[in-house]
Formats: structure tokens, sequence, C-alpha cells
């Protein structure tokens, strides 16, 4: 577990490295995404081996705000970088269901994305 907890501080080392670096125009742009998209895919393998082995559920039914806003944050590089099973259980964690206007899906969120989503979409971020 040490070694896990170790690799991921390295990988968010070398995140904010990367951002660091790209704004300061000493990376260009397509390099550090190329980069952070292997990086958040790796750091999200580990959490989850960590998870794993802490015998704790992944998900907003652990109840850690800090890990539901992270997931909240990454879905998009995570969905992008998983396979096919692993993005039906992202979509699972995240939403209950999809509503279907004419041809534009509308996901209903499982709480706490829900507040989330409401939150984005308004500005209004008290319940």
């Amino acid at each position: 577990m040490q070694e896990l907890e170790r690799q991921i501080a390295h990988l968010d080392h070398r995140i904010d490295q990367a951002y660091t670096d790209k704004l300061d125009g000493a990376i260009p742009g397509g390099i550090v995404l190329r980069n952070l998209n292997t990086w958040h895919s790796e750091r999200a393998s580990f959490q989850d081996r960590l998870q794993g082995l802490k015998g704790q559920q992944v998900g907003p039914a652990s109840g850690n705000v800090a890990e539901i806003i992270e997931l909240a944050n990454h879905a998009t590089v995570l969905y992008k970088s998983r396979e096919a099973h692993e993005k039906a259980q992202l979509l699972k964690t995240i939403q209950s269901n999809c509503r279907w206007d004419g041809e534009i899906p509308h996901p209903v969120y499982r709480k706490p994305f829900d507040l989330l989503a409401h939150g984005v979409q308004t500005g209004d971020w008290v319940p």
C-alpha cells in the first residue's frame, strides 16, 4: 500500500509540474496533454488497486469528499482512457439513468454528483 501511495504522490507531482511547465511555456501543449492522459490513467489504476487493498468501495458510497471531487474532475479523462467494462462501471458510479430529449441524452446523476452538476449548470452551489 505504501508503494502505491508513493506512486500516486509521484504522479501527482508530475501532473502538477506539467501544468506549471505548460503555463510557463517550457513545453508544448500537445506533449502535456498526451502525458497528462497517460498519468491520469496510471494514477486512477494505482488508486483503484490501493482502494482494493484497503477493502474500501470507490465512489460516492465511500463518503470521501476529496475522492468524489477528484473523480468528478477527472471523469472525462478516465472515461476516455478506460476499457469498455471500466467505462460502464464509471458511468454506473456517476449516473443512475439517462433521459432522452429526441436525440440528446440527459444524464440523471447519482448523489452527490447531481449536486455538482447542478452547481456547474446554474452557478447555485447551495442546495
